[in-house]
């Protein structure tokens, strides 16, 4: 669900979103829920994911 959404979004969405959920991964972690950190950690690893997905493609060689 949340791969189809990212490769929707454009690039300066793409690095908002993963600043945000860095940022509610770290709340999590204070707050020492670690089932809402392990989501948030999946999706930034999804949107980085797609990052490296784009570069590839934009890639020449």
């Amino acid at each position: 669900m949340y791969q189809q959404y990212f490769q929707n979004m454009p690039d300066d969405e793409l690095a908002k979103a993963i600043t945000a959920f860095t940022q509610y991964a770290d709340k999590y972690k204070l707050r020492r829920d670690t089932d809402g950190e392990k989501r948030m950690r999946k999706l930034i690893e999804m949107a980085k994911n797609e990052v490296s997905r784009r570069q590839k493609e934009s890639s020449p060689y």
